[in-house]
């Protein structure tokens, strides 16, 4: 995550998330788990947030006043047929709060990793493909997502439909911890390695994602 003020930011997320907060020389925060795949790394940048994030998380959360005393605020534009409530974190960065049964919110809350797309079927079906798992859908929806990707630390992957395309770079991206079988297979659907860093640009797309080997690839 992109942040003119990590700090701030991790103020936020750190307790949100159950996470610990590691301050580093930089001037960026990470925000440590048990596992892996739970951590969140805020990144200090100078360029501010300037439109609405393409990429966000979905939270399960006992209440939105929860949030809200952690310092995120309710957006003001909300649609009443949602099953969601649209917050932003100090920083503006949006997420959703799903309201749940106190049982029900686990020690990691994060329900979903939302993607923005202006063809979100055909963005999902090339992750789909890269983990190998089926791309859902269901008639008359303007979403689609993923379901049981190995490792991945919240219940699905959904990329909704949005009109306007990506214009500035994500402030949100994930890391995958890739075996060399599955970055093959992102290599021979267009995912290039641009020569800043292994952070590859899907084409075409609205994401961008970093692939870490786990098998020496």
């Amino acid at each position: 995550m992109d942040s003119t003020d990590p700090r701030l930011v991790a103020s936020f997320w750190g307790p949100a998330l159950g996470l610990t907060s590691e301050h580093q020389d930089n001037g960026d925060v990470a925000l440590r788990a048990s596992r892996p795949a739970e951590q969140l790394w805020i990144n200090s940048v100078s360029e501010p947030k300037t439109v609405k994030n393409r990429v966000h998380l979905d939270l399960h959360t006992v209440s939105v006043e929860a949030l809200e005393k952690l310092g995120a605020t309710v957006r003001p534009e909300q649609d009443a047929a949602d099953r969601w409530t649209v917050m932003l974190d100090p920083e503006g960065n949006e997420l959703c709060a799903f309201v749940r049964e106190p049982e029900r919110v686990p020690a990691y809350p994060v329900y979903e990793l939302v993607v923005d797309s202006v063809d979100h079927v055909r963005i999902g079906q090339w992750w789909a493909d890269v983990f190998g798992v089926e791309l859902r859908k269901e008639d008359g929806d303007d979403w689609t997502w993923l379901e049981g990707v190995p490792g991945m630390p919240f219940e699905a992957w959904v990329f909704g439909d949005v009109p306007e395309p990506k214009a500035v770079k994500n402030r949100i991206h994930w890391t995958s911890s890739a075996t060399r079988r599955t970055s093959r297979r992102a290599e021979r659907r267009g995912c290039g390695t641009p020569p800043t860093g292994p952070c590859s640009p899907i084409p075409r797309a609205t994401s961008s994602a970093c692939f870490r080997s786990r098998d020496g690839g």
